[in-house]
């Protein structure tokens, strides 16, 4: 068979490709350790792949990435040398079925801790020398498991050796990473081990694709060695930079509108430019991606260093308009709100590449407007439990911040999103509970600062009987009438009765009544907790024109909180 050319450099590598390599395994690793089953996964796996030329399909099997340095001659394996073996073991394998012409050359490994034992190979069928080995002992179990697996195949009529030999030669591809990316990484090979093997921590998209780019290939063959490194060092320097602007939490927060654990973060940018599935099983889809359109370059024969500039500037070019999002408060608050309700940022970025400005702020209106679905007149009947209800008091916060004069004045989305889940709050509380008997004697002193009616004060503080359920729940209910205020119990639940808290602060409260939970509020708020801006402002009575008190919420005030409720957001109401 010819060989098939190809850069050694490449990205990926098929085990065609691979055939007059020769592999050196340091000292640093430990032996081949592969079992039976992980042996006969791999060729289950190789059997039942089906490559595809259908878009959206995979055309190649993926074994996973061989990470290497060059050195003298040979590959230093890094990693990935537990399949590789196992490769090498199952084309020795297939030679032994055909011919001699029709034989190939297998790629060499040897053990920089097995040198005196020259080659392995001699052992695959002597269990007693195998066994004085413990790596030797391991490969002659994975090259019988090997032998005994093809021989059962006999049995089934589809298979057929010839197409199982041509699929792995042709459509096996490792992952090919070469650690010193052509000058760009000066990382120590011990140091990458460690870090692959310590937790099994595995090589990420983000740099399989920084390989891809960096790739000295991808360059004139006219150009000299000094321009290649310039133009890699510039797209590693700007790779540099979006990593090191991503790493501020309140641009982060912004583009994913929720909590994204993403690592390294910029491998996020590729994601949404990939358009990946967020349900997608194959963990390299990103990568995936990019590779096919390297691919397809390739066949076309065209200029690579053109391909890699335009790929590249369309990955600047879309992170630079999230980051013109970002500094702009207008599309900050708008866009930012439409991430936390889960929409899709790749789609954003579609149609904003697609639209003239005018025409992309009108569609982000519409969009927001779908995702309340309300008429104006129709708020005044929202009740808690109604999904729209957490998206309105959202939305009334985020366009509160974005009117606001001040041009620093921005709602903290990385507060919203990182403190985690926020509760719908009831402004007056939905059935305070009786609290237990041992809390009542602090519960009634509370209670008592807040309260201005002298018969109810006294009767409080002659109370002695907190062990009593019935007489405790009969005084409890007349201090809830008396800061009810003439509230209907039915509007407790209306939206003008409704803010958004975080979850740990709400949930102190135990249904406190409006005063009490004011004074914990505005505390939480001098102690540096998030209390979203129009939370502050309910417990502040901000929309009431003269309030009269600070005890109750009144009508009055659920009239003027959803009044600028409707004001604010009329433009999203249908």
């Amino acid at each position: 068979m010819a060989e098939n050319k190809i850069e050694k450099t490449s990205i990926l590598r098929s085990v065609r490709s691979l055939l007059n390599e020769r592999f050196y395994v340091p000292k640093y690793q430990r032996g081949y350790r592969w079992t039976k089953k992980q042996v006969e996964d791999l060729l289950k796996d190789i059997d039942r792949f089906t490559p595809s030329n259908d878009e959206g399909k995979n055309s190649w099997y993926c074994l996973q990435p061989l990470v290497v340095k060059q050195q003298d001659g040979q590959l230093r394996l890094i990693d990935g040398q537990q399949r590789l073996t196992t490769i090498k073991l199952i084309l020795t394998y297939l030679n032994t079925r055909f011919p001699d012409d029709e034989r190939v050359d297998i790629f060499s490994i040897e053990y920089e801790t097995r040198e005196k034992y020259g080659d392995w190979l001699q052992i695959i069928d002597d269990k007693e020398k195998a066994e004085k080995v413990i790596d030797f002992s391991h490969i002659y179990h994975s090259y019988q498991t090997i032998k005994d697996w093809m021989i059962d195949q006999k049995k089934n009529p589809n298979f057929k050796i010839s197409n199982f030999r041509e699929k792995l030669l042709h459509s096996c591809n490792f992952i090919w990473y070469d650690i010193e990316q052509n000058g760009q990484n000066t990382d120590k090979e011990e140091d990458v081990f460690i870090r692959l093997n310590d937790g099994k921590i595995a090589l990420t998209n983000s740099e399989l694709i920084k390989a891809l780019f960096l790739n000295s290939s991808n360059f004139a063959k006219d150009k000299n060695e000094e321009e290649i490194r310039l133009r890699q060092l510039e797209i590693s320097t700007q790779w540099d930079t979006i990593e090191q602007e991503l790493s501020d939490n309140s641009f982060w927060d912004f583009i994913n509108g929720k909590e994204n654990t993403v690592r390294p973060r910029i491998e996020y940018l590729f994601d949404v430019i990939a358009q990946n599935p967020k349900n997608k099983e194959d963990k390299d889809y990103t990568f995936r991606y990019f590779s096919s359109k390297f691919e397809e370059n390739e066949l076309k024969n065209s200029d690579k260093s053109e391909f890699v500039k335009q790929e590249w500037e369309n990955i600047l070019n879309t992170y630079l308009v999230i980051k013109e999002w970002f500094k702009d408060k207008y599309y900050y608050h708008l866009i930012g709100y439409l991430l936390c309700t889960n929409y899709n940022i790749g789609d954003l970025l579609k149609e904003y590449k697609e639209n003239d400005k005018d025409i992309f702020r009108n569609n982000l209106a519409s969009k927001i407007k779908d995702t309340i679905n309300c008429e104006k007149d129709k708020l005044d009947t929202l009740k808690y439990g109604d999904g729209r209800v957490r998206k309105i008091l959202l939305l009334h916060n985020v366009i509160t911040m974005q009117k606001q004069k001040n041009e620093t004045a921005r709602f903290p989305f990385s507060y919203y999103i990182e403190l985690g889940k926020y509760d719908i709050e009831h402004i007056h509380p939905q059935n305070p509970k009786m609290p237990n008997a041992e809390l009542r004697e602090d519960c009634l002193k509370e209670k008592q600062k807040n309260i201005l009616k002298a018969d109810l004060t006294e009767k409080i503080a002659k109370f002695s009987d907190f062990s009593n359920d019935e007489s405790f729940q009969i005084l409890h209910e007349e201090i809830e009438e008396y800061f009810a205020n003439g509230i209907d119990e039915n509007v407790v639940d209306e939206l003008s009765n409704l803010c958004l808290l975080d979850a740990h602060t709400n949930r102190s409260y135990h249904n406190d009544f409006f005063p009490d939970k004011r004074i914990k509020i505005l505390k939480e708020d001098q102690d540096g907790t998030f209390i979203p801006i129009c939370t502050k402002k309910v417990f502040q009575k901000y929309y009431t024109e003269n309030p009269n008190n600070m005890t109750f919420w009144e009508n009055n005030d659920r009239e003027a909180y959803l009044k600028d409720i409707k004001e604010k957001m009329s433009v999203y109401l249908k």
